[in-house]
């Protein structure tokens, strides 16, 4: 039977992978143990400091389309990189809800670079629009 354990194995051989530049988003997201790596992911995130790593963590993370992952897409928003948060701003559309909308809109807010504000402005139209096409399907 499959458990965290093997979870932990699991993430800890493909990170490895990914850290020496080796292709392992689809090992990742072919997990035996399905969306239940999500949380060893996001605290591999958290850890690591290589923009490539965390942009692909977030990738990974976002195949799940995930509810409770909207946090954390929210936090990534606030990476110094731009492959980070935008990766970041890609996720919440994997899980394309009112929460997510609102809490791009949130981070939005307090975004001060003239280039990025327009990234999250952008982001914000399509989640916007991509809700109202659903809403009148």
């Amino acid at each position: 039977m499959w458990n965290e354990s093997d979870d932990r194995e699991y993430v800890a051989f493909y990170l490895e992978k990914l850290r020496r530049g080796e292709d392992a988003f689809f090992g990742l997201i072919d997990s035996p143990g399905g969306d239940s790596i999500v949380p060893l992911l996001i605290e591999e995130f958290r850890r690591d400091t290589d923009p490539k790593v965390r942009t692909t963590l977030i990738k990974v993370i976002a195949e799940f389309g995930l509810h409770s992952s909207i946090p954390f897409f929210a936090d990534a928003l606030r990476d110094t990189s731009p492959s980070v948060w935008k990766a970041a701003l890609d996720g919440f559309f994997a899980v394309p809800c009112a929460e997510s909308l609102a809490a791009l809109e949130s981070a939005g807010e307090s975004v001060q670079d003239k280039t990025q504000r327009s990234w999250f402005k952008e982001a914000i139209d399509q989640l916007r629009n991509q809700l109202a096409k659903e809403k009148d399907a």
